[in-house]
């Protein structure tokens, strides 16, 4: 690493253990003993089953800039597509789908629509859709790259406390440093997301609390809570993962069709209707 980024990573470090610190504290009983971290980095990337795609009822919570609460679906088609549909009421509002080289948007009830290449937006933070997949929904990654798995083991750094185990690549996009923390109380999970830009702009941080049961993705969240600040925005998001009710394999090929007598707007502008 070079020397700036090692100073990144000890603030990267610092924020994990502030985040580590701010989680609500629950009696832990059966706490995993005599796992080196290494077993522990094995027990929290150990691969999982074969999956294509999934479709899961979510709830979401805007917190930033409005206070926005919705019902939802989300499919997910592994490391190519997530969609996002919106209801009011069972009725849908607005659709969001993220390709591997795209971003399409609609809200319904002002009849406009967005569409705009993803490396437009990803030029600072160069995540795949996989990697958007993973942060999603509390598994472990490579940005750039694929799920974490044990094969990339000599790539990161370890470095363990009580009841949590930090994960830090040891290969950092150019002008990112990220990381991950995993809980290794009662169970192994992550905890944890935060990436920070060089030039301390743009911080993307997310934490989970885990689904109880092990899915074909392997070990996910029950609920994300995403944070993201950026120059001027500032968006706060929940998403509740309703996985008892998911359905597995089930489809592939999401589509997106522009819809008629829409009036197209860029993200900007999102953003600034977003802040009224």
């Amino acid at each position: 690493m070079t020397r700036i980024n090692k100073s990144l990573t000890c603030i990267l470090i610092a924020m994990l253990a502030v985040m580590q610190a701010c989680q609500p504290k629950k009696e832990i009983q059966g706490h995993i003993d005599g796992q080196t971290p290494t077993q522990q980095y094995y027990a929290l990337t150990s691969p999982t089953a074969e999956w294509n795609s999934v479709e899961v009822p979510i709830s979401f919570s805007l917190e930033k800039p409005q206070r926005i609460s919705l019902s939802g679906r989300a499919r997910i088609e592994q490391g190519k597509a997530i969609e996002l549909s919106m209801r009011m009421i069972g009725i849908e509002v607005a659709r969001l789908l993220i390709r591997e080289d795209s971003l399409f948007a609609m809200y319904r009830l002002e009849k406009v629509y967005l569409a705009e290449s993803i490396k437009s937006l990803t030029n600072r933070l160069p995540v795949s859709i996989g990697n958007l997949q993973d942060m999603l929904i509390g598994r472990p990654f490579i940005i750039g790259a694929s799920t974490m798995g044990p094969w990339n083991k000599k790539n990161v750094d370890l470095e363990y406390s009580l009841n949590s185990l930090t994960i830090i690549p040891q290969k950092q996009p150019k002008g990112v440093t990220y990381g991950f923390t995993a809980n290794t109380g009662q169970e192994i999970y992550l905890s944890r997301f935060a990436a920070l830009s060089d030039k301390k702009d743009i911080t993307v941080t997310a934490n989970y609390t885990p689904w109880t049961n092990t899915t074909p993705a392997g070990k996910v969240a029950r609920t994300t809570l995403l944070d993201i600040s950026a120059q001027k925005t500032n968006i706060s998001a929940q998403i509740n993962w309703k996985w008892q009710n998911a359905k597995w394999n089930t489809f592939n090929n999401i589509s997106w069709q522009v819809p008629g007598n829409y009036r197209r707007i860029n993200a900007e502008e999102l953003l600034k209707n977003l802040h009224q």
